[in-house]
């Protein structure tokens, strides 16, 4: 068993932009959210090797809601 601490979580969005217009305006058709950062990308790869891990992070407000429904996922 291994144990992570994730101090700085975060969240990465990534937009999609069906077509980039270069001196235009440019709008995004889909926005994904994905939880990320060191300690949660650590975890990630720990459980994909077939470790076991507990990852340690603090949460809070809507972002933190973001991240667990991200994390439990």
């Amino acid at each position: 068993m291994i144990l992570v601490v994730c101090a700085n979580p975060a969240l990465d969005r990534l937009l999609v932009l069906p077509e980039l217009c270069l001196d235009g305006v440019n709008r995004t058709s889909q926005v994904e959210e994905t939880v990320a950062g060191k300690g949660i990308n650590v975890a990630r790869a720990l459980r994909t090797m077939g470790f076991k891990s507990y990852l340690y992070l603090l949460l809070g407000g809507d972002n933190g809601k973001k991240m667990v429904n991200g994390l439990t996922q």
